[in-house]
């Protein structure tokens, strides 16, 4: 009866991953993980209970890794992708090995230490299937365009860099960005962030002055640079919005990263916000599908058309075809790339409004160290 019911739990697991690898909306929420994980550790408790193998569980978890792989295999073009996955896939066979010397060590014909062994075995076996089945969720989650409009957009800090935000902040913010450019309505973006140890400012600070380069009102960011976790994020952002804004927003949206949107929600959860995510990417390329279009893309990836164009060097944004691999950051194509002369009296910011671009943009382009040092007949390339 025992085998029966665990084997009918497998299949049911077993599915769910199906369902998942084709990024089905329906279902998908905080419950249906939590039920789904929670039937993997039951299959766990009945080999516990029977003192046998978890075989089922260890195929469904190897099953879902491999639908994993497959659905993201696009990043397997970036060489830092592929060492990160083969460092993974080592960690991942080093487990799987534990757990199996484990089990053949619960053969030894004693009792206190075989059935320590079996133990062992089960725990190295569900750590493996909840890492799978965590990452196998977050994936399905981040690929996932909820289009219900949203008030206000709560960004979480992922660090800085000599007081800049990161490239990861940085995706984060243009996702932000998208997402308030799309709105028919007022909308406010909430910055959450401390200040890092050996930092001058906080990450907060830096947040807001990306998105002011990038044309977001200042009256329509928030500040919160107090907290150094996740879940202090959104507790001392609630505090802020009720405190200070009188604000109650019926639609919030949370910007983090792909495998962190989980946690993310689930703290949301508690603290009783009623909110939704959109992850940012991190992937570099985007492959053209049919009917896609550029400004489609653009909105799906956090960025504009214009910024795709440029680093692209396509010309009639009307004319993509399916199979296209579109850079989604980086430099301008050279075929694109334009001279502007400074004039007396310009800064970085002026220039790169009249340019439609960024203060960034023109640093890392130019190798600017100092912002703050142009000179007048100095060329830029934008």
């Amino acid at each position: 009866m025992t085998l029966f019911i665990s084997t009918i739990l497998s299949i049911l697991l077993l599915c769910s991953y199906i369902y998942l690898f084709f990024n089905q909306r329906h279902g998908l929420n905080i419950i249906s993980f939590f039920l789904s994980l929670i039937t993997g550790f039951c299959i766990i408790i009945i080999h516990l209970l029977t003192d046998t193998f978890p075989y089922d569980l260890a195929i469904i978890t190897l099953i879902g890794g491999l639908l994993l792989l497959y659905k993201h295999r696009a990043i397997f073009e970036w060489k830092s992708a592929r060492m990160f996955l083969l460092r993974l896939l080592g960690l991942a066979i080093a487990i799987g090995l534990l757990a199996c010397a484990f089990y053949l060590l619960s053969w030894l014909p004693v009792p206190i230490l075989n059935g320590l062994f079996l133990w062992l075995c089960w725990i190295t076996v569900s750590a493996l299937f909840a890492l799978v089945h965590y990452l196998s969720w977050s994936s399905a989650y981040s690929m996932i365009d909820y289009p219900k409009p949203t008030d206000l957009i709560i960004v979480l800090g992922a660090g800085l860099y000599r007081e800049k935000v990161t490239q990861m902040l940085a995706w984060r913010l243009d996702r932000a960005v998208a997402l308030y450019l799309a709105q028919d309505h007022p909308t406010y973006i909430v910055v959450s962030g401390g200040k890092g140890e050996g930092n001058q400012v906080s990450e907060a600070e830096a947040m807001k002055s990306y998105l002011i380069e990038q044309h977001v009102l200042p009256s329509h960011i928030i500040m919160e640079a107090d907290s150094h976790s996740t879940y202090e994020n959104l507790y001392n952002t609630k505090q802020i919005l009720a405190d200070r804004f009188s604000i109650h927003p019926r639609n919030i949206t949370i910007i983090s990263s792909q495998f962190h949107v989980l946690r993310a929600l689930r703290f949301a959860q508690i603290l009783k916000l009623k909110a939704s995510s959109k992850p940012s990417t991190s992937s570099n390329m985007h492959v053209v599908k049919p009917g896609e279009t550029l400004s489609g893309i653009a909105q799906k990836h956090g960025t504009t058309w214009q910024k795709l164009a440029q680093i692209n060097g396509i010309k009639n944004a009307n004319l993509i075809r399916p199979g296209q691999k579109i850079k989604l950051t980086g430099s301008a194509s050279t075929a694109t790339t334009k001279v502007y002369t400074v004039k007396s009296g310009d800064n970085l910011s002026v220039i790169a409004q009249r340019l439609r671009t960024t203060v960034n943009a023109l640093v890392s382009k130019n190798g600017i160290r100092n912002p703050n040092l142009i000179q007048p007949g100095q060329k830029l390339k934008y």
